[in-house]
């Protein structure tokens, strides 16, 4: 959003006598704008580098002397004696002058195409009695989104989501009835659909492999909302993966394995237990973590107790592999 613009008015007395050579400047003084902040213009009068000597181009930079750093376009206009525009230029989109001291603050640096031969000719009417007029015409931005009204489809879903009565079917979940939108399955959650398509004909579609809060919170993700809480997905991490596998909401099933990779859930006392898991549910991500995990601490995991669990799962894939090769051909 755009503040109230603001016109800076800085002046450079003398111009004549300022030094000349690339790379000489003369600070101006520090001017407030409305919202109290600080600006200064460097002038560069015979141009910023030796690539200007022949030229002399002038040079200006506009620099943010406050203690935090603004967003703004900025246009710099050159007067002449009556007041009209002899040059201007400046950006239209938004520049980000950073805080003094914050590193470099120079973000504004306007080359002119005026040469200081020009300006010094009086039949320009540039100088006025010696001075050098700059007007900063400045539009100060806020943050980018501070004033934008968010989309309110999410909103909108998840109130059509505790609406019972449009709704086409239920789930009964313990002693708990969920109601939902045939529709929203059909994009969000397809497995679920089917789960109500396969159903006896009873008036609730029963779920006995869910608690009502894992269930509530991944028909909520299927209806828009956000990826639980991060103290949520630590309490309930692999229920979620196991509802969001079975019922085909991928994305909740991604998201909550990277939560848990990302707070570090697993430690010696459970690597093990996470590593199996990881394998049968298809969650590669946790997989590796466990594996790096296991594999950087393998002596400790070795000694401790829960690695028998790991090797009475690896006797038993082999085992049904075996049983696999030895069995007739049909």
């Amino acid at each position: 959003m755009k503040l109230k613009p603001t016109v800076l008015r800085f002046k450079v007395d003398n111009f004549e006598s300022l030094p000349s050579e690339p790379g000489a400047y003369k600070n101006t003084e520090i001017v407030k704008d409305c919202h109290n902040n600080k600006w200064r213009i460097e002038v560069y009068p015979g141009g910023w580098g030796q690539d200007d000597s022949v030229e002399k181009t002038l040079t200006l930079l506009l620099l943010n002397m406050s203690g935090h750093s603004i967003n703004a376009t900025y246009a710099m206009i050159l007067r002449n004696r009556e007041g009209g525009v002899y040059y201007e230029g400046g950006s239209e989109a938004a520049v980000c002058f950073k805080a003094k001291g914050n590193g470099s603050n120079v973000s504004s640096t306007l080359r002119t195409n005026m040469t200081r031969s020009a300006i010094l000719d009086g039949a320009n009417n540039v100088l006025v009695d010696g001075t050098l007029i700059i007007d900063v015409e400045l539009q100060i931005i806020s943050k980018p989104n501070e004033f934008r009204p968010s989309n309110p489809l999410v909103e909108n879903m998840l109130k059509l989501f505790e609406d019972k009565d449009d709704a086409d079917v239920t789930f009964k979940v313990g002693s708990v009835i969920i109601s939902a939108h045939k529709f929203v399955l059909k994009v969000n959650a397809p497995v679920l659909l089917r789960f109500c398509d396969e159903s006896d004909g009873g008036s609730h579609v029963s779920i006995m492999d869910a608690t009502p809060e894992v269930f509530n919170i991944v028909m909520r993700y299927a209806y828009g909302e956000d990826t639980p809480e991060e103290n949520i997905i630590k309490k309930l991490g692999k229920e979620l993966i196991e509802a969001a596998n079975r019922y085909g909401v991928v994305r909740l099933k991604m998201a909550v394995e990277t939560s848990l990779v990302e707070q570090r859930v697993i430690h010696k006392c459970n690597v093990v237990d996470w590593l199996l898991f990881a394998d049968a549910k298809t969650c590669p991500l946790l997989k590796e973590y466990a594996m790096a995990y296991f594999s950087g601490r393998v002596a400790d995991m070795l000694a401790y107790k829960t690695f028998k669990k790991l090797e009475e799962a690896a006797k038993r894939a082999n085992g049904c592999h075996l049983k696999r090769l030895n069995q007739p051909n049909q």
